[in-house]
């Protein structure tokens, strides 16, 4: 294959968007304390348990090394841009509305990150530019269902997985998407 193709697959695939809130120092030295527990548990317990199975970790400390995790590397799910299609924004009522202003004022945010899935920063100033207005005559799950009835092979409803605003932003109807 070559360069040429692959980078036009790269550049068009799906590619989910996420904000990252951004530690603390203070965050970063508590998860380093429980790492460091965790690690030293393990090492004792090779002595310790010698018969038993050492370094299997404490559980109940792995646990709390995930929440810890968890609660101060929060993301947010932005939504996906897909080949051909229109933005898909995923609902996150408790950070933004459906519209254009809120989304932006949440993804320009002090304390926050933004990236896609393959870790990469996206600048806040030209996500709308190169993740929302480039695709803005895409497909939605309306458009595209009609197109397949045109075709004559119309096998399920896309648009029921989705909404489009009166602003014409679509939405997911779940956060549960990929």
């Amino acid at each position: 294959m070559n360069h040429w193709v692959l980078h036009i697959r790269y550049e068009h695939m799906g590619t989910n968007v996420y904000m990252r809130r951004i530690p603390t120092e203070a965050q970063k030295e508590e998860l380093k304390r429980l790492l460091k527990k965790q690690y030293e548990d393990s090492i004792e317990s090779i002595d310790r348990d010698e018969d038993l199975r050492p370094a299997e970790g404490d559980w109940q400390l792995a646990d709390e090394i995930e929440k810890t995790r968890k609660r101060i590397y929060e993301e947010v799910h932005i939504g996906k841009r897909s080949c051909g299609w229109k933005f898909l924004f995923a609902p996150s009522p408790e950070h933004y509305d459906e519209t254009k202003e809120s989304i932006l004022q949440f993804i320009h945010q002090d304390g926050w990150q933004l990236f896609d899935e393959y870790g990469d920063k996206i600048d806040p100033d030209k996500f709308w530019d190169e993740y929302v207005t480039c695709m803005e005559d895409g497909w939605t799950g309306e458009t595209y269902d009609r197109w397949e009835r045109e075709q004559g092979h119309y096998y399920h409803s896309a648009a029921s997985y989705e909404h489009v605003t009166s602003a014409g932003l679509r939405f997911a109807r779940d956060t549960d998407f990929c």
